[in-house]
């Protein structure tokens, strides 16, 4: 990840350790005072944060644009490289899995937790 990205982590799921997540704030929205969208650029399943950062394209965009035009970025970093898969209920997500017999296991981290701290945290800083 560009070291220009700082690097922040609250506790969260699934053992209450550190959850990750980098930022770019684009420099003409740093010198402004205008209010901005935060876009949140998840990576997929087996990926990494810093991939989809160099990779994606939202950071030469956010760079590219007027502060009034532009958004802050964030990259979090699933739980072994995943997301959760099984929104609020994962115990009746895994048996409607296991009634497909596929043997597949729900990934069953509470992402949508660690998101709602993330997006706390960046809200109040």
């Amino acid at each position: 990840m560009p070291s220009t990205y700082p690097k922040t982590c609250v506790k969260g799921p699934p053992d209450n350790g550190l959850r990750c997540w980098w930022t770019l704030v684009p420099d003409a929205v740093k010198a402004s005072s205008v209010k901005v969208p935060l876009i949140i650029d998840m990576h997929g399943g087996d990926g990494c944060a810093s991939h989809q950062a160099l990779s994606s394209g939202y950071a030469d965009l956010a760079k590219s644009l007027s502060a009034q035009e532009s958004f802050i970025v964030v990259w979090p970093q699933g739980y072994d490289k995943m997301w959760g898969t099984c929104g609020a209920d994962c115990d009746k997500a895994q048996q409607e899995q296991d009634k497909k017999s596929s043997g597949k296991k729900v990934h069953s981290v509470d992402d949508v937790t660690f998101l709602s701290s993330m997006i706390s945290f960046i809200v109040q800083s």
